[in-house]
């Protein structure tokens, strides 16, 4: 899995937390400089770790409580609006 917040001069990492695993691919929430903390995956291959979705992109959207329900990733978050 890629270190997704190496560029900042004060380097705290990108703080992945919140994992759920679907199918062949991990989701969690981490911190990127560009997006802040949002939703993204993994399928552990080398390039495999991605944005899933900026679902705030005035900010962060503070991805939480990942859960699998059947075939479905559900979990609480912040779109900026509500």
């Amino acid at each position: 899995m890629a270190d997704l917040n190496s560029t900042r001069p004060t380097h705290t990492g990108s703080t992945p937390h919140g994992f759920a695993r679907l199918g062949n691919r991990l989701f969690f929430a981490a911190t990127h400089p560009d997006f802040g903390t949002e939703l993204f995956s993994t399928d552990f291959a080398d390039g495999g770790t991605q944005l899933f979705a900026d679902l705030n992109p005035l900010g962060d959207s503070l991805p939480a409580q990942l859960r699998v329900a059947g075939s479905r990733l559900v979990f609480a978050a912040f779109d900026g609006e509500s």
